[in-house]
């Protein structure tokens, strides 16, 4: 959250990285036993909330296509993220679409 206070203008591409780093870090937690129970299950519930707002992403294929198109990340977020095969070809296919429909 520090980074996102940080900037002066939220960019979408950032969107997805900085949700990935939010429910992993809330993993850190859920699974630390020296944590008291009532913080690993608010930890939990945060990263469901994630989690759900992460699922919206697939509706909104602008995030995708501006981590595409984004040179710090093209294919290799994806990929180092294990995302499904079918998912980056998607993605892929979704830019590619928007490309020639709008831009050639």
């Amino acid at each position: 959250s520090k980074y996102i206070c940080q900037s002066k203008i939220p960019l979408i591409f950032e969107a997805i990285p900085v949700m990935d780093t939010l429910a992993d870090n809330l993993d850190k937690v859920i699974i630390d036993t020296d944590k008291l129970p009532v913080i690993r299950a608010a930890a939990a519930c945060g990263r469901a909330t994630i989690l759900k707002y992460y699922a919206k992403t697939d509706e909104n294929i602008m995030m995708h296509i501006s981590m595409i198109m984004m040179p710090r990340y093209k294919m290799s977020y994806f990929i180092s993220r294990n995302w499904q095969p079918s998912w980056i070809t998607a993605a892929i296919e979704h830019t590619r679409e928007e490309w020639h429909k709008y831009y050639k």
